[in-house]
């Protein structure tokens, strides 16, 4: 049993993709699995998790919107956003799973890119050498500042340097995938 119940929100923002403008659902937390507890299966409280997630997935059916989701952050907010992997919202979630998923299904949905807000507009970055030079630059600054120590490695130049080598033997720069935490 998964710990967390999200659903596609009806709340969405813009992002610019390619020079497109995207519209983006949020998935928002809907109940958590873990306050069921260990009490036996038809324990009220797991009942009335359960009743919450199918009144959840009625209301979504409802009022529709789940036809035009197409891009899905696993964020309660858009100020909760910046640095979070975008997905693309599939036919299984909108149909099968009627917009509610768990922390297992969102492993298995497709990666477009990541949100960044640059120059105070939303952008998805979908080129994997973007968001390492990026991911690595906020590295950077927090380690100058002190607030970031990576392995053994708590100085700029040193962690350059090991960043160096393992391009080196990858023969190019290797990247850790979307989202920038």
């Amino acid at each position: 049993m998964s710990n967390t119940l999200s659903y596609i929100s009806k709340t969405s923002f813009t992002a610019t993709m390619e020079g497109e403008l995207k519209k983006i659902n949020l998935g928002k937390f809907l109940v958590n699995a873990n306050s069921w507890g260990t009490e036996s299966p038809d324990s009220k409280v797991k009942n009335s998790a359960l009743a919450k997630v199918e009144r959840k997935k009625e209301s979504i059916t409802k009022l529709g919107y789940l036809g035009d989701a197409s891009l899905l952050v696993d964020r309660d907010a858009s100020s909760e956003a910046e640095g979070a992997v975008v997905y693309k919202v599939s036919e299984k979630l909108k149909c099968e799973l009627q917009g509610v998923y768990d922390e297992y299904a969102i492993e298995g949905f497709e990666e477009v890119g990541t949100l960044l807000k640059i120059k105070g507009k939303w952008q998805i970055i979908n080129s994997l050498e973007s968001i390492e030079a990026i991911r690595r630059q906020r590295e950077f600054d927090k380690m100058e500042k002190g607030n970031l120590q990576i392995g053994n490695m708590f100085k700029v130049d040193e962690y350059k340097a090991h960043l160096k080598t393992v391009d080196a033997e990858n023969n190019g720069m290797r990247t850790r995938g979307h989202g920038i935490q």
